[in-house]
């Protein structure tokens, strides 16, 4: 059997390493490739479900505080209380803390803007007549929800 030059063993050899460690690398690279579109698919649900699942946490709180709000408004409008406004409205908004208690702010306003129900005891007075929601709620017959805002009240 002929003998072949140690240039050309050595040269088959480390080009055999490196189609071999080509190959490796290739098959790695598309390992973590689909590991990570896989990893991203996964995500992606997980993100989705939990969204889905807070808007739905957010929607259940809402129907919750609106209940509130029109309980509080039918109690106001067919009350024979003759108490005062703003102590039946108190004792209204009081009522419903203590059925929801993640809805601390329930407040009552007058016509005017100036809080009259859903204060804390001993507070300054506060006026809300200036807000945006404020004016579009004084022209809606329903309920308004507004973007998220910092109360003035618990500043």
């Amino acid at each position: 059997m002929p003998t072949r030059p140690l240039w050309q063993t050595a040269s088959w050899t480390i080009g055999g390493a490196v189609l071999i460690g080509l190959a490796l690398f290739a098959a790695t690279w598309a390992s973590l490739d689909a590991a990570r579109q896989s990893d991203l698919a996964r995500a992606r649900d997980a993100a989705g479900n939990l969204a889905h699942g807070l808007g739905i946490e957010i929607a259940s709180e809402l129907r919750l505080v609106e209940n509130a709000l029109t309980t509080i408004a039918l109690d106001y409008r067919h009350r024979t209380d003759t108490r005062p406004v703003a102590e039946r409205l108190r004792s209204a908004i009081e009522e419903q803390h203590a059925l929801i208690p993640f809805a601390s702010a329930l407040r009552a306003a007058a016509a005017s803007g100036a809080v009259v129900a859903g204060l804390p005891p001993g507070g300054p007075p506060v006026a809300v007549g200036d807000r945006a929601y404020f004016a579009q709620a004084r022209q809606s017959p329903g309920h308004v929800i507004s973007e998220p805002l910092f109360s003035r009240v618990t500043q």
